[in-house]
């Protein structure tokens, strides 16, 4: 039973399996372990022929990345009821998402417009996150600022995740 576990692993994208990671929920980490490795490896285009998603859908997918990216600066597990909560019922998104392959895959998968939706955000943020990365961590008496110092980790470790999530992307 391990070996069989280990090579459905294998099958999960890096990307997937790290984001697993952050959701406080058994039902889709199960979820996630048991897509076929070929959903995996459909374009943006068969998987969203496949999911046939529906306007609700679409905004659960949206939702589901806000709260991940809300997670992310956090540092705290990503709670499922977050995504779900006044929009459908658990049921409903067990039953209506984690029990479909494609419907999960096309959930965890960033939009191609994802990009395009956060450029005019990008020109607000990246001036401040060039000045925060430029400014020294040592203080001018030679003691580190270790609030300065952690902030500037975790922006490259932010860039690093969003560096990976492209490389999920398949075109």
């Amino acid at each position: 039973m391990e070996i069989y576990a280990a090579t459905r692993n294998m099958a999960i994208p890096n990307e997937v399996r790290t984001l697993s990671e952050l959701v406080r929920n058994v039902a889709i980490r199960t979820a996630i372990q048991k897509v076929p490795l070929e959903i995996w490896k459909l374009s943006d285009y068969e998987l969203e022929k496949l999911a046939c998603p529906t306007p609700l859908l679409s905004t659960l997918k949206e939702k589901f990345w806000n709260v991940y990216f809300a997670t992310l600066l956090s540092k705290k597990g990503m709670k499922l009821a977050q995504v779900y909560e006044a929009k459908c019922s658990y049921t409903y998104f067990y039953n209506g998402i984690l029990r479909d392959s494609a419907r999960l895959v096309w959930l965890l998968r960033l939009s191609a417009d994802h990009d395009k939706r956060l450029e005019g955000h990008l020109d607000l943020v990246l001036p401040r996150i060039r000045e925060i990365l430029t400014i020294s961590p040592i203080n001018s008496n030679g003691t580190l600022n270790h609030r300065l110092a952690k902030l500037q980790i975790r922006i490259f470790e932010r860039l690093s995740e969003v560096r990976a999530f492209e490389s999920m992307r398949v075109k």
